[in-house]
């Protein structure tokens, strides 16, 4: 699928096709409707020139108009050939655009090879109606059918032969686009189904790929407070004058399927998942992104491997998030990775234990943490690419789960600190409780497989009893602590 690379773009290109549910009994007239949207894109730091403006009975006609905007070196330029925007005589504007919106995208990679990209936007039969007030315009959309298709690539001068599409069908959506400090703008889009499509090749080998795939269900909810005269450029800036927006993406079951060719051989990529969703958000109070995807499956078909490789996840799921602005007290940081319910194709078990002395149960990884922390520089400031010293300090850790499950063992523990950083080395002081089922057991499976030598694996024992405390069978237990002085104890035995 294609993006736009821009923020601004993409909202600009999003504002076109602008909706809400909402029916408020007030009147809003054309002329107004068109000026909400100019400053709305004015405020986002684009530019804006109109080829034509009349009005022609009741309709006022938008000709030629262009947006662009552009930000080192890259550059997005959006050709709308007509907009009308028609009284419909009771306080409503219908909205009626072109069938086909082409596009342009010029970006310019760290290899200094510019890259071109055409492409169009197609609609087919939208209809749009706004109302409300001049200081809060609410859109409600309906469009059958819309898709976005790159025509063209270029890297230098030399043509890309690179084809992408993807259409969203049955869409319907709603828009509210208020005035007033701050420009808010709150959307919600529905489409019943996506299906995208891909193409290239590589001339200099020959090499050839293709995908195709379709999701159902797709949902899109936004938020957006765009301060008035902020310059978008300027991220920092932006931040620091309330610059503010969050999203979620979430649709149902969505397959795929990838093919490539190349001097190598053939091979190929199917991938589904039951559901998935996708949340961000940025503020001056911090950064967050994260996801989930449920019933998980993966099979791959490589030339270099003989045998076909296949996986699956119940679920799988990610957070991130952190602060962004400097300040003197601590702000809150997280992150989470979850991998669970892993299995993998017997066919790739028997590469590695043909005899099937390893368990096979599900397993899992994943690491869940969450502390503080306090940075010395805006993340958006200039400066923070050129310092070659830590921009920041972690004052806190909390370790609020860790588990490894795997062949038969499983690994957790818990636990968590501060840091000092008042030296010149930070040191940690605080525990963490281990807990391990099955080490031995494992060991012993490995070493019969001939994949663990045998003082390997004494070596490894032996690490296990200086850590571990017995508790019950093939059950150990070890509390690591640190402490103020940089002492490191196992179980109350002085390791440092």
């Amino acid at each position: 699928m294609f993006s736009c690379r821009k923020t601004g773009s993409g909202a600009a290109l999003a504002a076109l096709f602008a909706t809400t549910a909402s029916m408020a009994m007030a009147d809003v007239t054309p002329e107004q409707v068109w000026e909400g949207w100019t400053g709305y894109y004015r405020d986002l730091g684009q530019q804006l020139t109109v080829g034509s403006r009349s009005r022609q009975g009741d309709t006022l006609v938008i000709s030629d108009t262009q947006l662009t905007s552009s930000r080192d070196g890259s550059s997005f330029a959006l050709t709308l050939p007509e907009l009308r925007l028609r009284d419909m005589g009771d306080g409503r504007v219908e909205v009626q655009m072109a069938p086909e919106i082409p596009f342009h995208v010029e970006a310019m990679p760290e290899d200094g090879k510019k890259v071109t990209t055409e492409a169009v936007v197609r609609q087919k039969d939208l209809r749009a109606v706004v109302s409300g007030t001049p200081d809060a315009m609410s859109y409600d959309l309906v469009v059958p059918e819309v898709a976005v298709e790159v025509t063209g690539m270029q890297a230098g001068r030399e043509d890309v032969p690179l084809r992408m599409q993807f259409t969203l069908t049955d869409n319907t959506g709603s828009y509210v686009l208020t005035q007033g400090p701050s420009r808010g703008l709150v959307s919600k889009f529905h489409a019943a189904k996506m299906t995208f499509s891909l193409s290239g090749a590589n001339p200099e080998d020959g090499s050839t790929v293709t995908a195709a795939g379709k999701a159902n269900a797709i949902d899109f909810d936004s938020e957006v407070a765009l301060p008035a005269q902020t310059d978008m450029a300027d991220l920092r800036k932006a931040l620091n004058d309330g610059f503010a927006a969050q999203g979620r993406i979430a649709y149902g079951n969505m397959d795929y399927t990838v093919d490539t060719a190349s001097p190598e051989g053939k091979g190929s990529m199917s991938a589904r998942t039951d559901s998935a969703d996708v949340s961000f958000s940025m503020s001056k109070a911090g950064l967050s992104y994260g996801g989930h995807g449920r019933g998980i499956e993966v099979s791959v078909n490589a030339p270099d491997v003989p045998v076909p490789i296949a996986a699956s996840m119940s679920q799988a799921a990610f957070n991130f998030s952190m602060p962004l602005m400097k300040s003197d007290a601590a702000q809150p940081f997280a992150f989470l990775w979850d991998m669970d319910g892993v299995t993998i194709s017997d066919a790739l078990w028997a590469m590695f234990d043909p005899t099937a002395q390893l368990p096979r149960d599900p397993a899992r990884l994943m690491v869940d943490l969450a502390g503080t922390a306090r940075l010395d520089m805006d993340v958006f400031d200039p400066a923070m690419a050129e310092t070659e010293t830590a921009p920041g300090q972690i004052d806190t850790v909390d370790i609020k789960a860790l588990e490894l499950r795997a062949a038969g063992a499983q690994l957790t523990g818990a636990g968590g600190g501060t840091i000092d950083n008042s030296g010149p080395v930070p040191m940690p002081q605080g525990a963490v409780d281990l807990k391990l089922v099955g080490g031995n057991a494992l060991i012993d499976k490995l070493v019969a497989m001939k994949l663990l030598p045998q003082d390997q694996a004494m070596g490894a024992r032996m690490m296990m009893g200086l850590f571990g405390v017995p508790q019950g069978e093939d059950t150990l237990t070890s509390k690591i602590e640190m402490k103020a002085d940089g002492t490191i104890y196992a179980n109350g035995q002085r390791l440092k």
